[in-house]
């Protein structure tokens, strides 16, 4: 008896797959929820829109006194380094929220907190990326 090569079967294309993710938005989204990053994504783009917004609409004084920390459970954390920073940006949180509100659409921002920093907070390498 001779022995022929082996064949592998061809591949079956995951039909599911295909026919539910119709886009590359829907299929981004599922990749991101299926691997359980879909909320940290979405802090990320959080933070990094508010950070875009600081600077274009603070005084370049201002900007470098005042980050966007955090947003988790739908609240926006910003530290402020003095609190003339945290005064204006007080004052202007409802226009940071509507900014990003429009530009983010998929989020749920309820609030923006505003926070001094400490000492140890304001040396932070960290912070300032």
């Amino acid at each position: 008896m001779a022995f022929q090569k082996y064949k592998r079967p061809p591949r079956k294309i995951n039909r599911a797959i295909k026919k539910n993710h119709d886009s590359i938005q829907s299929l981004a989204d599922g990749l991101l929820t299926r691997h359980g990053i879909k909320r940290q994504v979405e802090a990320a783009s959080v933070v990094k829109g508010a950070e875009q917004w600081f600077t274009v609409h603070l005084p370049e004084h201002a900007v470098q006194d005042v980050i966007a920390i955090s947003y988790a459970q739908d609240i926006l954390t910003i530290g402020c380094m003095n609190h003339g920073a945290m005064h204006l940006m007080q004052s202007l949180r409802s226009e940071l929220h509507t900014h990003l509100v429009s530009a983010l659409p998929h989020i749920c921002l309820t609030t923006i907190r505003c926070r001094l920093l400490r000492d140890s907070e304001r040396e932070n390498k960290y912070l300032r990326s």
